[in-house]
């Protein structure tokens, strides 16, 4: 399948501005997660749950803030440097593969299963 050159310029363009949301985004997260003094908090039911008490997570309890701040750390190290490093597209994407002829079938390439009407070195028909 070929992409037409200007679409490939927009879903380079894409990939770059998701890219750089993303980066914002997970850095804001990053960023603003220490140096907040903790505090408790005591729900209806009684529970007292630990918050992060500062930044973008202020309103979390403990241990969500941290799978959040996890998880944009994971967004700024892996995706967007894959949406970076290929212009918006991940590796293996049917875009960034160039169209070719299809390929003959040959006896001896690729594998295959052993047929019922070849016996040793005698075709069978």
């Amino acid at each position: 399948m070929v992409i037409a050159p200007l679409r490939q310029h927009w879903i380079t363009a894409l990939g770059a501005l998701v890219a750089g949301l993303g980066a914002f985004a997970a850095g804001v997260g990053v960023l603003t997660a220490w140096g907040h003094v903790h505090y408790s908090f005591t729900t209806l039911r009684g529970e007292v749950v630990p918050m992060q008490g500062g930044g973008l997570y202020a309103h979390d309890s403990v241990s969500g803030a941290a799978q959040a701040i996890g998880q944009d750390f994971v967004t700024l190290l892996v995706a967007v440097l894959l949406l970076s490093a290929r212009g918006g597209l991940p590796r293996g994407h049917p875009a960034h593969a160039r169209e070719r002829p299809p390929e003959r079938a040959r006896w001896g390439s690729g594998f295959h299963l052993p047929c019922p009407s070849r016996v040793g070195l005698v075709e069978i028909s």
